[in-house]
C-alpha cells in the first residue's frame, strides 16, 4: 500500500504551480519568424516611401549597377558551396539559415535599431554579396550628413556581460587593415537623394545578444502593443548595445596607426554616437513614465 504524505499542519501547497494554464511556456526563437519578416517588410516600405526603391522586403540593400547581375550569381555559387559542405539542397540550407538565432538576431536587431534611430539614421541589412564578402551584417546612414558611418557584424555570444572577444579581435584586425568596406551602399547628393555608391575605409562594430537577451528581445519586439515591460526590455537592450558601441570606439581612439581616412569616419561616427546615445536615453526616460 502507497504511503500518502500528508503535509504538516499550517503548510500550504500552492496548486498554481501545477496549474499549466498559468505557466507560460518559452516559446521556440524561430516561433518569431513570420513576425520578424512581417517588420523587415514594413520597415524596407517605410523607408522606400522616403528613399524609393533602395530596400528589398527582407531589409537587404538592393544590389543594383553593372556587376550586379554577375555578383548575385557569385552569391549563388557561395550559397550552393555552404548547401554542398553540409550536404544538404540550397533549399534545405536557407531554411535552417533562416531560424539560426545569429540570423533571427540580425532581423530582430535591424527591427529594434530603426525602432530608435529612424528619425535620424536609415537602418538597413547589407546586401548578400557584402554580407559574404564583407562580413558587415547592417550598415547605417546618417540622414544628415548622407554618409554611410559604421557597418554592424553580429554575434550571438556565450559571456553574459555581453563581450564577444573573439568578434572583437576580428574587427580590430579589420580596422588596422584600413576599416570595413561595402559594395552595394549609398551616399546622399546635394539634392538630398540617396545614390548607390561603394564605400571604403568604414568603421565596423560588434552587436553582441546572449541567448537569454534574444529569448526578452523577441517577444517584446514582435508584440504589436508591447507591455510596459516589454518597452523597458527594448530600452535596456538598446542602451546596452549603445554602451558597447561607446566601448569599442574608445578601445579604437587608442590605436595610433590607423589608416587616415578611417580615422575621419570615426569622428564621423563619433558625433552620430552621441546622437544614438540621446536617443537611448530618451527611451529610458519614455519607458519610466
Amino acid at each position: 500500500m502507497a504511503i500518502e504524505h500528508i503535509p504538516f499542519p499550517g503548510n500550504k501547497i500552492d496548486l498554481s504551480a501545477f496549474d499549466s494554464s498559468k505557466r507560460e511556456k518559452k516559446k521556440p526563437l524561430e516561433f518569431y519568424l513570420g513576425a520578424l519578416k512581417n517588420g523587415l517588410a514594413e520597415q524596407a516600405q517605410e523607408i522606400n516611401y522616403e528613399f524609393p526603391d533602395f530596400l528589398n522586403t527582407d531589409g537587404q540593400i538592393k544590389m543594383v549597377g553593372s556587376e550586379a547581375v554577375s555578383d548575385a550569381a557569385l552569391v549563388e555559387s557561395q550559397e550552393e558551396a555552404f548547401s554542398l559542405g553540409l550536404r544538404k539542397t540550397k533549399a534545405e540550407w536557407r531554411k535552417e539559415k533562416e531560424v539560426q538565432p545569429s540570423n533571427l538576431m540580425e532581423m530582430a536587431l535591424t527591427i529594434l535599431l530603426h525602432k530608435f534611430l529612424k528619425k535620424d539614421f536609415i537602418v538597413a541589412r547589407a546586401s548578400a554579396y557584402d554580407d559574404y564578402n564583407n562580413g558587415v551584417d547592417q550598415v547605417v546612414i546618417d540622414k544628415k550628413s548622407g554618409a554611410i558611418i559604421c557597418g554592424f557584424d553580429e554575434v550571438v555570444t556565450h559571456f553574459k556581460d555581453g563581450r564577444a572577444p573573439k568578434k572583437e579581435e576580428k574587427l580590430k584586425r579589420k580596422m588596422l587593415a584600413g576599416g570595413a568596406r561595402i559594395k552595394y551602399g549609398a551616399v546622399f547628393n546635394k539634392q538630398g537623394e540617396l545614390e548607390r555608391a561603394a564605400r571604403n575605409h568604414l568603421p565596423a562594430f560588434y552587436l553582441a545578444l546572449t541567448k537569454d537577451d534574444l529569448n526578452e528581445l523577441l517577444p517584446a519586439l514582435t508584440n504589436n502593443q508591447p507591455s510596459h515591460q516589454e518597452e523597458k526590455v527594448l530600452n535596456k537592450i538598446f542602451s546596452n548595445l549603445s554602451s558597447s558601441l561607446q566601448e569599442q570606439l574608445a578601445g579604437l581612439s587608442e590605436e595610433t596607426n590607423l589608416d587616415h581616412r578611417l580615422e575621419k569616419n570615426l569622428e564621423n561616427f563619433q558625433a552620430s554616437l552621441e546622437r544614438i546615445n540621446h536617443a537611448s536615453l530618451e527611451g529610458i526616460k519614455s519607458a519610466m513614465v
